[in-house]
């Protein structure tokens, strides 16, 4: 049987090294999504992560709290993340005391485990503030542990500098994007926090050989976030053979591509757990092999031989998906013009 390893964020808070990710059921019924999610936690997968941002998602993580508590199981750990709109300024600190109270209530919990605050317009001022209202509300015992999403390396700086907590930052990390193991891995290492990877199988694209997404009539979307980070890595071909020695990989320890992948970044230090979706219970099984194998001298020399042949790394987590006039956006662009938006 798998032993699933684990890792603590905070003393006393234990999760899995995998956290379910709410992102990949998106589009599910809620039936389908209840019984997967059911599946993962009885697997020993007893973490998950949503959002506010997410169609319903609190909402059905709430039921799931409730059909294990009606089933005599013990509650599970659900991370959720708070995304104020900033468009018209930031929020006041009523509406943040508001967006935590909604939150309880549609998680149907006494306290959130992890609240992770994301803002991505860090050139809009307030983020301090929010986030010092939301330590606020741990202490008044709202939240268990308090973190961040895609926040900068400087930013993370700003906060640390005044003294707020911080637990984790959930950043994007795969073989393809690593720039969150240099000086974010190391501001964190030097505080005691925990990077939680998204990300870690480039949306997909480290899975099997694909098409570039450029060569398809009308032009593949496979994720503007993740196609600019193939871009940076080197582009579409020198991928390929990055999924070609995956692959060659995975058949000395009888496992999938994606399992070496996974496993290449939990190796990574720092890095405490990932962000993984599963959309079927095939799915569920073989993200659980990667707890099953270990990685060998051999292989990490040939992953290394590829990665040496990458682009140097640009800029920190988040810094180029929120440059203006970047590659980022230009992707945007391109992909509303394809689809006539």
């Amino acid at each position: 049987m798998t032993k699933i390893e684990t890792t603590e964020l905070a003393p006393g808070y234990t999760v899995p090294r995998i956290i379910n990710g709410g992102w990949q059921l998106q589009g599910q019924s809620r039936d389908e999504v209840l019984k997967l999610a059911l599946r993962q936690a009885e697997a020993g997968l007893v973490a998950f992560e949503t959002a506010d941002t997410y169609p319903d998602g609190e909402n059905l993580m709430g039921e799931l709290q409730a059909l294990r508590r009606r089933n005599g199981q013990a509650p599970v750990r659900i991370h959720t993340r708070y995304s104020p709109d900033v468009t018209s300024g930031p929020p006041s600190s009523l509406a943040v005391v508001k967006a935590l109270d909604d939150a309880l209530i549609r998680l149907r919990s006494e306290q959130l485990d992890l609240v992770q605050l994301q803002w991505w317009r860090l050139d809009v001022p307030g983020w301090l503030d929010v986030y010092g209202w939301l330590s606020e509300q741990q202490q008044a015992g709202k939240i268990a542990q308090l973190g961040l999403s895609n926040f900068t390396t400087s930013a993370l700086q700003i906060i640390l500098s005044v003294g707020l907590p911080v637990v984790s930052n959930q950043v994007q990390i795969s073989l393809v994007d690593k720039r969150a193991l240099g000086a974010m891995r190391d501001l964190c290492q030097a505080h005691d926090i925990s990077l939680l990877a998204y990300g870690p199988l480039c949306g997909g694209n480290l899975t099997s050989h694909k098409p570039d997404p450029a060569s398809i009539v009308p032009p593949a979307d496979y994720s503007r976030e993740y196609r600019l980070m193939v871009e940076q890595f080197g582009g579409w071909d020198l991928l390929q053979n990055l999924v070609t020695v995956l692959n060659q990989i995975a058949s000395r320890h009888d496992v999938s591509a994606s399992v070496i992948a996974l496993r290449w970044v939990l190796d990574q230090a720092g890095v405490a757990a990932l962000m993984l979706g599963a959309s079927n219970p095939r799915n569920i099984a073989n993200n659980l092999k990667v707890f099953d194998i270990a990685l060998t001298t051999e292989d990490r020399a040939d992953l290394d031989e590829i990665l040496a042949r990458r682009n140097p790394s640009n800029g920190g987590p988040g810094e180029l998906e929120r440059e203006p006039d970047g590659l980022f956006q230009e992707l945007i662009v391109a992909s509303r013009e394809a689809q006539g938006t």
